[in-house]
C-alpha cells in the first residue's frame, strides 16, 4: 500500500531538453527580385520560423547576412509585431555572400545561451566569397557543440554545400530546389526536429 508521487513520474517522463536555435538567413544580390526573386520566401521562411517559435518559451534568434549581419531578433527579445514588421522590411543588400564572419558573430550570440542543444539554420542561395572561410567557421561552431545545418538553395550548389559540411558530415545539409522554394520552411522545421526537441 505505497501511495506514488505522481510529480516524481511527469518529472521523469518530461523532454529535459530546452534548446537555443538561430536562423542565419542569406539576403546577398542574388536573392534580389530581378534575379531569382529569392528574398521574398526567405522572409516568408524567416515569419513563419518565428510565428512558430515565439509561441515557445524556446530562446531562437533570427539574422540575415550580405557583408553584414542583420540581426532581426535577438535571443533577449520576444517574438511580437515589432519583429514580425522587421521581418517584412528585411531587404537584400549588396556587399556579397560572406558566411563565414557573419557565422562567427551569430555563433558568438549562440554560445553565449546556456540552453542544449544549440542549432543554427543556414538558408544561402549561393556560394561564400570566401567558401574555405565559411568552412572554418561552420567547423569552429560544431567543435564548441553548437549544430549547423545548411540549407542551400539551388541544386548547381550541392558541390558547394559538400565541401563546407565534408568534416562534420553530409547529414548537415540540404539542397531545394528553386522551383521547389515553397518547402524551405518545412524542410526549417524538419532540421530543427532532428533532436526531437520539437513542441
Amino acid at each position: 500500500g505505497i501511495k506514488g508521487q505522481g510529480r516524481y513520474f511527469k518529472a521523469n517522463t518530461q523532454n529535459a531538453q530546452r534548446p537555443a536555435w538561430a536562423v542565419l538567413a542569406d539576403i546577398s544580390p542574388s536573392t534580389d527580385p530581378s534575379n531569382y526573386n529569392l528574398i521574398e520566401p526567405i522572409k516568408a521562411s524567416l515569419l513563419i520560423q518565428g510565428e512558430s517559435l515565439g509561441v515557445t518559451d524556446y530562446p531562437f534568434g533570427l539574422f540575415a547576412f550580405s557583408g553584414d549581419v542583420y540581426v532581426v531578433k535577438d535571443f533577449t527579445e520576444n517574438y511580437g509585431p515589432e519583429i514580425s514588421n522587421k521581418i517584412v522590411s528585411v531587404k537584400r543588400h549588396n556587399s556579397g555572400t560572406y558566411l563565414g564572419n557573419s557565422l562567427r558573430v551569430v555563433g558568438s550570440l549562440l554560445r553565449r545561451q546556456k540552453e542544449t542543444p544549440k542549432g543554427i539554420t543556414i538558408i544561402t542561395d549561393g556560394e561564400s566569397q570566401n567558401i574555405d572561410d565559411a568552412k572554418d567557421a561552420i567547423n569552429e561552431m560544431y567543435d564548441q557543440r553548437m549544430h549547423p545545418f545548411l540549407i542551400v538553395i539551388g541544386g548547381e550548389f550541392e558541390k558547394y554545400a559538400k565541401h563546407l559540411t565534408q568534416d562534420i558530415g553530409h547529414e548537415h545539409y540540404s539542397i531545394i530546389e528553386r522551383d521547389r522554394i515553397h518547402e524551405l520552411p518545412g524542410e526549417m522545421f524538419r532540421l530543427f526536429k532532428t533532436y526531437g526537441i520539437s513542441r
